[in-house]
């Protein structure tokens, strides 16, 4: 067999690989442009519709004692005795320590004795000056002499006063070696141990009044107007997911506040059952009326996150639209944003269902 040159069949062996690329090309060209098409889906929809729903404002905040004091000593002791440890419930009026009161007591006895001297005392003068007028008057003692004597009558009544308000300055240091609650409420710290010795100043525990406590809401400025007195809060708390709490406002701010230009509100919250605590995180909501607005559905919204989509049946076509929801009732949630009055949505959408299927 005769052989081709060299160079003649490098040439051939080129013009074979050509031609076989262009026909791997066209034959994969032919391939693409034949999909297989998707079958239609089945799917269930309904028109929707609006109707009034509940429009709310939705506030964050967190709870706050209604009242709270460091308590001082207001005496001067040693501490014999403590009644209560950090978180006892308190009534008013109960003891909460109680200081060595043996020389109140002692001062307390003299100081009561002296003022019954001093009553004594003052109550002869009083006599005195009763019978010094009625000589007076008869002429039998001089105006100097009578004058003597009522200075010695008003002398033994302001000795009287000043004993009986030493005997009550001693009562008051002897009721005072009791520290009690001014108020009812939650021992939140306790300062002073047996056996140290206080004064007057000294902070010996710090009171929480617990029932109402304070719910402290901060409203942003667009908002403002329409926060009114004794509007009705509903709110939850992360310790109990399950459950709603509610109070009424009672206190509004008297100015925005500079760095975050919003205004502080306060409501009054009930708490009997001492459940819930100062500190907790509030998630709150203040009913504004209601406001009409389309609604879907709730099982045909689906929700991924804090993101929640529909799907509409648009020119036979499912079209997935991202939407804003509002509150829900009775089986159904309002729609703020995404969706339209008589448009189509896709009831119970399957997991499969996704944008651009065709419907049958």
């Amino acid at each position: 067999m005769r052989r081709l040159p060299t160079p003649l069949r490098a040439l051939a062996i080129l013009a074979l690989v050509i031609v076989g690329a262009s026909s791997c090309k066209r034959s994969g060209a032919e391939t693409s442009q034949a999909p297989a098409s998707a079958p239609p889906v089945k799917v269930e929809s309904a028109t929707i519709e609006q109707r009034p729903m509940p429009h709310l404002l939705t506030l964050t905040g967190a709870l706050v004692a209604n009242q709270q004091s460091e308590l001082a000593a207001d005496a001067t002791g040693k501490v014999i005795a403590t009644e209560v440890e950090r978180g006892s419930i308190v009534k008013k009026g109960q003891v909460i320590l109680r200081l060595d009161a043996r020389n109140a007591s002692l001062s307390e006895r003299e100081t009561a004795a002296l003022a019954q001297a001093a009553a004594s005392q003052r109550k002869l003068a009083d006599e005195e000056c009763e019978r010094s007028k009625k000589l007076l008057q008869s002429g039998s003692i001089s105006q100097a002499e009578f004058d003597r004597t009522s200075a010695q009558c008003a002398q033994s009544s302001s000795s009287a006063i000043a004993a009986d308000t030493r005997r009550q300055m001693a009562m008051k240091s002897m009721g005072d070696s009791f520290i009690r609650a001014p108020y009812a409420g939650l021992i939140a710290e306790r300062y002073v141990s047996v056996g140290e010795f206080v004064l007057p100043q000294t902070k010996v525990a710090v009171l929480l009044e617990i029932d109402p406590l304070r719910l402290q809401l901060t409203v942003a400025e667009a908002a403002i107007p329409l926060i009114k007195l004794d509007q009705h809060v509903d709110f939850s708390v992360a310790s109990y997911p399950d459950q709603s709490f509610g109070g009424s406002i009672r206190y509004l701010g008297p100015a925005l506040r500079g760095n975050s230009r919003d205004l502080l509100v306060e409501a009054l919250v009930k708490n009997e059952d001492h459940r819930l605590h100062p500190g907790m995180f509030v998630t709150a909501r203040v009913s504004l009326g209601d406001q009409t607005l389309p609604v879907v559905p709730a099982d045909s919204i689906r929700t991924d996150g804090a993101i929640h989509r529909v799907f509409l049946v648009v020119d036979q076509q499912i079209e997935e639209r991202v939407v804003q929801i509002g509150e829900a009732r009775d089986g159904v949630v309002a729609i703020a944003d995404g969706v339209k009055t008589g448009e189509r949505i896709v009831l119970h959408p399957a997991e499969s269902l996704s944008d651009g299927q065709r419907v049958e």
